[in-house]
């Protein structure tokens, strides 16, 4: 979508769902003469937005200015409500006083017009009535800037700030749910962290416990490996472990995206289980077991360390999930998740990359499942190069090593694991997605893979896909 018809989607979808009484307020006020509302109210909304949103939206931005505006928003409530209960003790001279207006209608207005407008009530029940409704206005979390009662008390000034503030709001809804709908529907989560290293493994091996770690090779002659190490407590309980594939890596995108503002703010993350149990069975309907199924996976990866080692030196160690517990909340089951440092801190930094979710859906084959990620990423990379005129095509060269930092074999002959390879390669080319077509080599174990070029709208989405030109050095 090009970014003008991005942003009168979003201008239009605003104008249609923007609460009613903010478009009457804003009449109002222009037809009382209010310098400040001198525009149509469309331009006026849509300085509003130029003002607080980009385009492309910037969902981390954007989340980072809502919270703002929400802290500015009832600090600014606060003090209006405060105000008004202070000057309402002033005499009618004085220039603070807030009621002037409706002390003027009563100064001048026939019996019959205070009648027809405030009936039977005297003028210290209407200043007591329009204080009982200041005091409701400022418990209220969901009543608008505009809504307060007594806004000629303010300024002129102050009038368009409260249209200016619930227009943001307003905004923000229409925004974040059409960027629910545009952006994270096609995008899927990762961090970078998650494809360089083998975590993942679509193996049925099964690691004894009896010591509580296990290593996993990273390259052909054991420099470097991937240690995990379970806690004892968890070890108590268990047998074997198998290691984790690819249902828990979607279950940690998954959780990447369920609550941004809680992760930005590292806190945990409520979830229904039933949400998991369906990335566990693959479709809609669940079972009981797969409702276990995904918390056992969301315990065992919160009770395992991986440590990697590079000529015997530890170079990280990564928890993806840091605690976990089970709730029950009106008879629904959910866990609460504190996801790991690495997690949190790739959001409070930016660094979480959301790549193209439609062609991951096309994959059925686990292995390109889990490949997803690398692929993605030396493909942006070799784009890059290619764009700028360094390489002549979108052509890269895996070696068994390589392979070896993505997938987590479990076991197997080397001839094996490189078919497998060769297999996850194919559906891609089938598929027609990231991989036009590559050449194998079975005397060194390498591929050449040969790669599409990024689409026009992959193009416009490079800076969601976060992946940057430093991760070429590695």
């Amino acid at each position: 979508m090009e970014e003008k018809d991005r942003t009168e989607l979003f201008m239009q979808e605003i104008l249609d769902s923007i609460d009613s009484g903010i478009f009457k307020y804003y009449q109002e006020k222009k037809a009382s003469g209010n310098p400040y509302f001198k525009n149509t109210y469309e331009k006026a909304v849509y300085d509003v937005i130029a003002s607080y949103f980009t385009i492309p939206i910037n969902f981390d931005n954007m989340t980072k200015v809502y919270r703002k505006n929400r802290d500015y928003k009832a600090k600014k409530k606060k003090r209006w409500a405060e105000n008004l209960m202070q000057y309402a003790a002033c005499s009618y001279e004085e220039k603070k006083y807030p009621f002037r207006e409706i002390a003027n209608f009563k100064m001048f207005a026939s019996a019959d017009e205070w009648k027809e407008k405030f009936g039977a009530f005297s003028y210290e029940e209407v200043i007591e009535q329009k204080i009982k409704e200041v005091e409701q206005w400022k418990s209220s979390k969901n009543a608008k800037m505009t809504d307060f009662p007594i806004m000629e008390a303010f300024s002129k000034k102050s009038a368009y700030a409260a249209f200016e503030t619930d227009v943001f709001f307003e905004a923000y809804n229409v925004i974040y749910r059409l960027f629910d709908r545009t952006k994270n529907k096609r995008l899927r989560s990762y961090v970078l962290e998650m494809g360089d290293a083998p975590y993942f493994t679509t193996s049925r091996k099964k690691y004894d416990l009896a010591a509580g770690t296990g290593e996993i090779p990273m390259s052909e002659d054991g420099s470097s490996k991937l240690v995990f190490q379970v806690n004892q407590e968890f070890l108590n309980q268990m047998v074997s472990l198998k290691m984790m594939d690819a249902k828990d890596m979607e279950i940690l995108n998954y959780l990447l995206d369920v609550n941004p503002e809680s992760l930005m703010r590292n806190l945990p993350i409520v979830v229904e289980t039933a949400a998991l149990a369906k990335i566990v069975a693959g479709n809609d309907r669940p079972s009981s077991l797969h409702y276990d199924e995904a918390e056992k996976r969301c315990f065992q990866m919160a009770n395992i360390t991986y440590n990697k080692f590079v000529d015997d030196k530890q170079i990280g160690a990564i928890n993806w999930i840091d605690s976990v517990i089970k709730r029950n909340i009106e008879g629904k089951r959910y866990v609460e998740i504190v996801l790991g440092s690495r997690l949190v801190g790739a959001a409070i930094t930016n660094k979480i990359s959301r790549l193209p979710s439609p062609a991951y859906d096309k994959l059925s084959n686990s292995n390109a499942k889990l490949l997803y990620l690398p692929l993605q990423k030396r493909r942006i990379l070799i784009f890059q190069r290619y764009d700028a005129g360094e390489v002549e095509m979108l052509k890269t060269t895996f070696t068994y090593n390589d392979f070896l930092m993505m997938i987590n074999f479990g076991s197997g002959r080397k001839a094996k694991n490189y078919n497998t390879i060769c297999e996850a390669f194919q559906e891609y080319v089938d598929k027609k997605e990231v991989i036009e077509h590559y050449d194998t080599n079975r005397a060194s174990y390498t591929i050449d893979v040969y790669f599409y070029p990024l689409t026009d709208e992959e193009k416009r989405n490079m800076k969601d896909y976060n992946i940057l030109n430093d991760c070429a050095k590695r």
